[in-house]
């Protein structure tokens, strides 16, 4: 009997939490990083001095966003990974549905001369989604 209490009152409390939203956030849904924005652009450009990438972002997190971290990652020609460079888009509040540009740019011989390919990782940390 102590058993089936157990039981019941586990099943009873994985319900109430589902039922609460305990696993979704304040919207009531459940978001990931892709979802808090849209990469609307993207370039890059190499010379022998300096590979540059830069683009604009659009805010879809539903809320005003004040911060926005955007890492490119450089590979060569074989897929090997080369470095990181990071850049944040800060210091005034995108709203949401607004845009804000971006740039960075890599230098150093060692770098350009094997430079083939980037990618880019974006984040919005102070929403609290990983």
């Amino acid at each position: 009997m102590k058993k089936q209490i157990t039981t019941f009152a586990a099943i009873l409390v994985l319900i109430v939490c589902g039922l609460s939203g305990c696993t979704q956030n304040s919207n009531n849904k459940a978001r990931t990083m892709e979802e808090l924005y849209d990469l609307v652009s993207q370039h890059s450009e190499k010379t022998n001095e300096y590979v540059r990438v830069w683009g604009t972002i659009k805010n879809t997190a539903g809320q005003p966003v004040e911060w926005i971290e955007i890492n490119a990652l450089f590979y060569d020609k074989n897929g090997n990974y080369l470095t990181t460079k990071n850049g944040d888009i800060y210091g005034h509040e995108i709203q949401d549905g607004s845009t804000a540009d971006f740039s960075l740019e890599l230098t150093g011989d060692y770098y350009i001369e094997r430079y083939d390919h980037y990618t880019l990782e974006i984040r919005v940390p102070n929403l609290g989604v990983d």
